[in-house]
């Protein structure tokens, strides 16, 4: 796939999406990936929700990258301006962009497992907690309601973000983690 900008090799692939829905995409070459990276900012819908001593976020753009191992998923503050990059697999970001996009798998993969393994055990996913940040990584819990009470599962939080999507629940940011 060539640049939309040019007529180099197309390197970065860049979803967009708001409230879980694509609403943009480009394919470009590595100058112009990163430099329509620079210049896009957040556009704040409705009011920040914040519950608890967490803040609401969702995905806003996934990066896949020909060029790097890495790939990078954003989060934004629904309805605020607040924005967290993390890094993932290509496995995870790739994942992802397939269920925000609703592209169905002929078998089921990993995340899909996971939620429909939850529900078979008698479990309802709650949300998603980013609740910690050591040594640069950050830390995640799916949050699980069961007829035995509230089960937190420590899990990466690229995976986090699958469940969340799949299950259609809110993904949460604790407010120290923030800086807020």
């Amino acid at each position: 796939m060539k640049c939309q900008f040019c007529d180099e090799q197309a390197t970065y692939h860049i979803s967009l999406y708001r409230q879980r829905v694509l609403v943009g995409e480009a394919h470009t070459c590595a100058p112009h990936g990163e430099e329509l990276l620079q210049r896009e900012h957040p556009v704040a819908v409705g009011e920040p929700f914040r519950e608890r001593d967490e803040v609401y976020f969702d995905v806003e753009k996934i990066v896949i990258s020909e060029l790097h191992d890495q790939q990078l998923i954003v989060l934004q503050e629904v309805g605020g301006l607040a924005r967290l990059p993390l890094v993932a697999g290509i496995y995870e970001a790739t994942s992802l962009d397939r269920q925000l996009r609703g592209v169905p798998s002929p078998r089921p993969l990993t995340h899909d497992v996971i939620v429909q393994s939850i529900t078979a055990l008698g479990g309802v996913v709650q949300d998603v907690l980013f609740n910690d940040l050591r040594d640069f990584t950050y830390y995640a819990k799916v949050r699980i309601q069961h007829r035995s009470g509230l089960v937190e599962l420590d899990v990466r939080p690229s995976d986090a973000l699958n469940v969340a999507v799949i299950a259609g629940v809110p993904v949460f940011i604790a407010e120290r983690i923030l800086g807020v």
